[in-house]
């Protein structure tokens, strides 16, 4: 686990200095925002959650580890641009999608508590959800949350259909919880919720 802990710093040590570059900041209005600072958590979440993802699966679900460990460093990546410019970039959530589809799919071969169906099922109900209120709140929503809810419902459905709206739940009560906290913005992103949900669902449900 140390082992898993050091690549997940390195490699969000290496995500954090190129958020620092803020190339994916685009038009005015974004490049005009305020400096978003070091944003450390970034190194330090994502060697904390490749360290808890192998814990979790090592060593008898070993496949699950090679699909959920590039998703947690791209939901640190994502989360952290979704915090600055309330934006989930395509270029991060669209591969991983791809990634993830391929990945539960060969999982579903080689392990018996995979189900391909299953993941399938997630990823519409999360993301058709989403979509609905994407629809619902005339974009306020964003579309981008829309495929972050498709892709983090194709991963928990591969495991428990029924914890696809336990990860709703909490995603949407955490992201409650904040908006009430004083001093903070009036706009709250859902993507860094979606994904910490996503990842305290996969722990509870795959731990040994």
């Amino acid at each position: 686990m140390a082992a898993l802990a050091v690549l997940g710093a390195v490699i969000g040590e290496g995500m954090r200095r190129r958020l620092r570059l803020l190339t994916y900041r685009r038009g005015e209005a974004e490049l005009s925002r305020p400096d978003p600072g070091s944003r450390r958590w970034v190194t330090a979440g994502t060697g904390l959650a490749f360290a808890a993802l192998g814990w979790t699966f090592l060593p008898g679900q070993w496949p699950l580890l090679l699909v959920t460990a590039p998703v947690a460093a791209g939901a640190a990546w994502m989360s952290a641009v979704d915090l600055d410019v309330h934006r989930l970039p395509d270029a991060v959530t669209l591969p991983l999608l791809a990634w993830s589809s391929i990945g539960v799919a060969v999982g579903s071969v080689l392990l018996p508590n995979v189900s391909f169906l299953s993941a399938l099922a997630g990823a519409a109900a999360l993301g058709g959800f989403l979509w609905l209120l994407n629809l619902a709140s005339a974009g306020s929503l964003g579309f981008g949350d829309v495929k972050a809810g498709a892709l983090v419902g194709l991963l928990t459905g591969a495991l428990s259909l029924g914890s696809v709206w336990v990860l709703g739940m909490l995603a949407f009560l955490a992201a409650l919880v904040a908006a009430f906290i004083p001093r903070r913005r009036k706009q709250i992103p859902l993507g860094p919720f979606l994904f910490g949900a996503w990842l305290g669902v996969t722990l509870a449900l795959g731990w040994p």
